[in-house]
């Protein structure tokens, strides 16, 4: 059923494309099996940085059950941020019909919003970003204003992060042609799991 409603969609914007499905299986199994069998054992986290209908959260859900894995042992495996209010539903649907856990999924942020968490000189604070994303609490009432306490052991990890994320920013002012921020994306995936020293990050 959830293979039936994501081929329904082709786009839902001008950013918002939806990844076919073998390339998301693809994608997924690039990750190697021990990862998703570590996250299991760990009770760490695979997460979809910029979810459209949930297209990777059904290839990582097929993938897991590849593996021998059922529905009640991964339900709280598989998170995802959406990349608006809009896909946001189509996500939950996939979710319910899946069995998955709905508080997985951010409601009260999407993926562009993260990149608007900033450093003073401007740049993104990718610091602050994995500080409110790893927080132990339900996803869905994670909001990027949360005042946060000092980073310590109790905190979610993610053993992989994956999916497709926005090409590109509308222009602003007087710029004619749009900004690439899929790179940030990038850059944000290595700050969630914690090889900021990768890409060159340094703190605000």
């Amino acid at each position: 059923r959830a293979n039936i409603a994501i081929k329904k969609f082709g786009r839902l914007g001008v950013s918002e494309i939806i990844t076919p499905q073998n390339i998301c299986d693809d994608m997924v199994n690039l990750i190697p099996d021990d990862s998703y069998i570590n996250a299991i054992k760990n009770g760490n986290k695979i997460l979809d940085i910029a979810g459209k209908v949930g297209e990777f959260a059904l290839a990582i859900y097929q993938k897991y059950i590849s593996l021998g894995y059922n529905v009640q042992q991964i339900k709280n495996t598989i998170y995802t941020i959406p990349t608006s209010s809009i896909t946001y539903e189509f996500t939950r649907m996939v979710y319910e019909v899946l069995g998955l856990n709905i508080d997985n999924i951010a409601s009260e942020f999407n993926s562009y919003d993260l990149l608007n968490i900033k450093c003073p000189d401007g740049k993104i604070d990718y610091e602050r970003i994995s500080s409110i994303l790893k927080q132990k609490k339900p996803f869905n009432k994670i909001t990027i204003n949360d005042n946060l306490i000092e980073k310590g052991d109790d905190e979610v990890k993610f053993d992989a992060i994956v999916g497709n994320p926005p090409y590109q920013a509308t222009a602003q002012g007087t710029s004619s042609s749009d900004d690439p921020i899929y790179h940030l994306f990038m850059d944000l995936s290595y700050a969630l799991s914690e090889k900021l020293h990768q890409i060159g990050i340094k703190k605000c």
